[in-house]
């Protein structure tokens, strides 16, 4: 049933033209060019003011509540699910987790909708202007690429991912959750590689204290990145294996 409806400039004017059409003081086709519709649509908007008035002009589901509208307690619902269960997920998956694990469908739309005004989803991220980014290897083994990835993967508490991919490929090649990216887990996840796949001819990194010296400043000023560390001791016992570390400007 149609509640209290509101008219926009386009259909008072409308509405005009079609009542000036009816009092004869303008023919059809000079409505029709007028509106912008064909001669057609115009008789047939002549038939519905004759018979509703003013509301003949307004498109038929103005003023209706559409069919799949969300309640103020569903939405209220959905709401409290997600920041109880769901606070770190992106709209798409949070979308396919409520369908999933609530029986609650909302579009993702509708969720970015309710949820970004409350902090969900953040500000899009942008690439500084001197970043680049880095061209892989050309070859399937020659270069790996080692990283651990923080995050809540099994509830509330944060825990590491370690994980080596083939830099050519992107293909994961072994994972290994820690506490930590710390040089035990960063080691055995490559020894694991290693006894799989055979030794690659060189290894891309970041620049976590385990991979390359971080002491710079302070007491430390003296001390640079030509003292090893650890790793880059374990990983020079064959000679011809080179590391890399990404830095300002790279990918």
């Amino acid at each position: 049933m149609r509640g209290e409806v509101t008219f926009t400039m386009k259909e008072v004017t409308r509405y005009r033209i079609v009542q000036r059409v009816l009092e004869g003081k303008i023919v059809n086709k000079e409505a029709a060019s007028a509106l912008g519709l064909s001669i057609r649509q115009v008789k047939r908007l002549k038939r519905k003011v004759e018979h509703l008035g003013p509301a003949g002009v307004l498109h038929g589901n103005k003023g209706r509540v559409p069919a799949h509208a969300y309640s103020p307690e569903e939405r209220s619902r959905v709401i409290a699910v997600a920041e109880e269960r769901y606070f770190d997920f992106n709209f798409s998956h949070l979308s396919e987790m409520l369908e999933k694990e609530e029986g609650i469908r909302v579009n993702r739309e509708t969720l970015r909708l309710w949820l970004r005004p409350r902090g969900f989803g953040g500000k899009a991220r942008r690439m500084p202007k001197h970043r680049r980014r880095r061209t892989r290897s050309t070859q399937e083994g020659k270069m790996l690429f080692l990283d651990g990835s923080p995050h809540q993967w099994f509830g509330e508490e944060e825990s590491t991912l370690i994980l080596c991919t083939d830099d050519a490929t992107g293909n994961p090649l072994c994972g290994r959750f820690q506490q930590e990216e710390d040089l035990d887990g960063c080691l055995r996840v490559c020894l694991d590689v290693f006894r799989r796949y055979g030794l690659p001819g060189q290894f891309y990194l970041d620049c976590a204290s385990q991979f390359t010296t971080t002491r710079h400043g302070g007491l430390h000023a003296s001390q640079d990145d030509r003292e090893p560390t650890q790793f880059e001791r374990a990983m020079r016992v064959r000679p011809h294996l080179r590391i890399f570390s990404s830095g300002p400007g790279q990918g």
